[in-house]
């Protein structure tokens, strides 16, 4: 009987994400009331940010709206989690939280690697669970500076180093994204720019060319 009483009082996750989605949502309503509406509000543009980042199965805590303070966890039974810090304020404020991701509102570049990773908030908008797992393994890596401006480049470069973590990820990360193309172009020349050779890369120098060998 208390078996029972147990399972009927525990939801699956299926029913706890709906929820959570619905707390999210009324947050919303809530803020764009106290925003008189107004849709460039950036306490309203946060809210939406860990909105977006919450229906793709990330656990967001809000720890501040303006300026915008997240703790991630995509997937807390790895212990994997990231503050995400808007830019400027963490620019003066750098050693106020440990594994600080910087959020740019800029749309480019929309990732950038460095002593300290930053992400754009539409990329960030965009990202799965996997892809902000592969961010949070690798953002504590410090690197020479080095961007990726379009999204397509940034979720290149995480797939490349979720799939290939010694060939491209011990590569210094100005190759990241050359590396990260020839693996998902696999048994096709590819033109890309690179710092160094790698044994496992095969390279015709007539047309310059690339070619990661089908595995």
């Amino acid at each position: 009987m208390q078996e029972t009483k147990k399972a009927a009082n525990t939801l699956d996750p299926q029913r706890q994400y709906a929820q959570l989605l619905t707390l999210w949502a009324q947050g919303n309503k809530i803020l764009r009331r106290q925003t008189n509406g107004q849709p460039d509000a950036r306490v309203l543009q946060s809210w939406k940010l860990g909105q977006s980042m919450a229906s793709h199965g990330i656990e967001v805590l809000p720890l501040r709206l303006e300026p915008a303070i997240f703790l991630l966890a995509p997937t807390p039974t790895d212990a994997l989690w990231c503050v995400l810090v808007d830019r400027d304020y963490g620019m003066h404020n750098s050693q106020l939280f440990r594994r600080m991701l910087w959020l740019d509102h800029k749309e480019k570049p929309a990732l950038h690697a460095g002593p300290i990773w930053s992400i754009s908030e539409n990329l960030a908008k965009k990202l799965g669970v996997m892809q902000w797992k592969i961010l949070c393994q690798w953002m504590d890596r410090a690197c020479d500076d080095v961007e990726w401006p379009e999204n397509w480049q940034a979720i290149t470069v995480l797939a490349g180093l979720s799939h290939q973590p010694q060939l491209i990820g011990q590569a210094p990360a100005q190759d990241w994204f050359g590396l990260s193309q020839l693996w998902r172009h696999q048994g096709t020349w590819q033109r890309v720019h690179l710092q160094k050779d790698y044994p496992w890369l095969q390279y015709d120098p007539v047309p310059k060319k690339y070619l990661w060998p089908c595995s």
